[in-house]
């Protein structure tokens, strides 16, 4: 039974993220609440109807900790690049990307503001982006979806602009979360299991503020 408990906290944390007491921080989510970082490929997937009803995933972009911003920039990376990746959807509609190369540089076109009809469900968040990839054959190994740094502004992170005259561009933080298989900023889409049908690369936590494995374990 002890088993089934500590496997049951273990399969909990590769579906739920802790955020730390950074500012202005953006992840890549499986949700566009931006509330989930794992995706269950037994489960998680659904037929693309454009697309023969292969097996596809959706990936948001969202920013926390952001009252409005006039502007973003990033690049979503993937570790695995078999997938057919529709057009995304930047918001709000107004948004306009002139990103090339894979480089996301979008002028949003009004201030976007949190708790916005097009700022996504949770009124804690700003939804920037969706993303579908589908598969004709599904990988053999997970799927990192990660948001890194635009390549041709030479920044060190991923930015944002402020709704002012003259924008700066201001850096955004990488979400952080308690799962070392789930690095920050990222979505990972499980495609191995083991025997016990769990995820190989199982969520193992880490600590963060006063979250930690030793406590999880506690609770057991």
């Amino acid at each position: 039974m002890k088993r089934l408990l500590l496997l049951g906290t273990i399969l909990f944390c590769a579906t739920t993220w802790v955020r730390g007491a950074l500012s202005q921080e953006i992840g890549a989510f499986a949700d566009e609440a931006g509330t989930q970082i794992t995706i269950d490929s037994r489960t998680g997937l659904t037929p693309n109807p454009d697309l023969n009803d292969w097996p596809s995933a959706v990936v948001w972009v969202v920013a926390y900790d952001l009252p409005e911003l006039s502007g973003f920039e990033y690049r979503l990376t993937k570790s695995d690049a078999s997938a057919l990746e529709s057009t995304p959807v930047f918001y709000p509609s107004t948004a306009i990307d002139s990103g090339t190369n894979g480089d996301v540089r979008v002028n949003t076109g009004i201030c976007f503001q949190l708790g916005s009809s097009e700022a996504g469900p949770n009124p804690d968040a700003i939804r920037l982006a969706k993303y579908k990839f589908t598969w004709v054959v599904l990988p053999s190994v997970d799927v990192l979806y990660c948001v890194a740094p635009s390549q041709a502004s030479g920044a060190s992170a991923p930015q944002y602009t402020e709704c002012v005259d003259t924008p700066t561009p201001l850096e955004f933080a990488l979400i952080r979360n308690q799962c070392s298989s789930v690095p920050a900023g990222c979505c990972r889409i499980f495609f191995e299991y083991d025997p016990y049908g769990l995820p190989v690369n199982q969520c193992i936590p880490v600590p963060v503020e006063s979250s930690s494995w030793g406590s999880l374990k506690a609770a057991y």
